[in-house]
């Protein structure tokens, strides 16, 4: 009984470590409000500036294993629900994602409730997307990206390179890049779950 008990101990333990970022995962966003994301390593991250543009950066959610352009499964729909609740209090002015039906719904819930258009861009001219981002500033926007393209088009937002982790599982992966308008920019990575 005690080998069974010791198990399930050093396994929960495991579970909680893994949880809480001490083997350097991203941190969770567990809740938002009008002024705040809430994140699992106790911080936060504020919303609102007036100077300051967050471009929040998101990979397709969990696809169906089913077609050359997969729609999303159902964690994958999930994901796409729970990332809408999470940035509704996020001011955002502009939805852009590339036309493959896997990054469109994703933000698909998002943007319906927010009463955005989503645009498309494509990813071969990145520099056509960073303008039309650049002309909403400081408004707040979300992208859906692709992991081949995310360093790039990081770069030209920020006019720097930014380090971001695009290995797999990419689905839970939020980046958000803060810019200031004067080349000052920040990057945080965050994790959001398919439920809450």
């Amino acid at each position: 009984m005690a080998p069974i008990r010791f198990k399930f101990l050093w396994l929960f333990f495991i579970a909680m470590i893994s949880c809480s970022g001490l083997f350097g995962q991203s941190p969770l966003i567990i809740r938002s409000d009008t002024g705040a994301l809430y994140l699992s390593d106790s911080s936060r991250l504020l919303l609102g500036s007036l100077n300051d543009q967050l471009v929040f950066l998101v990979f397709h959610a969990e696809e169906d294993s089913i077609g050359l352009d997969p729609g999303l499964s159902v964690p994958g729909r999930y994901r796409a629900l729970n990332l809408k609740t999470l940035l509704r209090p996020v001011d955002l002015r502009g939805c852009f994602s590339t036309p493959f039906r896997n990054n469109i719904l994703t933000l698909h819930p998002l943007a319906e409730d927010k009463r955005l258009e989503t645009i498309y861009y494509d990813q071969g001219d990145l520099a056509a997307l960073v303008a039309r981002i650049d002309r909403l500033f400081p408004a707040a926007v979300i992208v859906a990206v692709h992991p081949q393209t995310t360093p790039q088009l990081l770069e030209l937002l920020a006019g720097k390179p930014h380090a971001a982790d695009t290995s797999q599982p990419r689905a839970e992966k939020l980046f958000v890049l803060n810019r200031d308008g004067k080349g000052k920019s920040s990057l945080r990575q965050l994790r959001y779950l398919f439920r809450q």
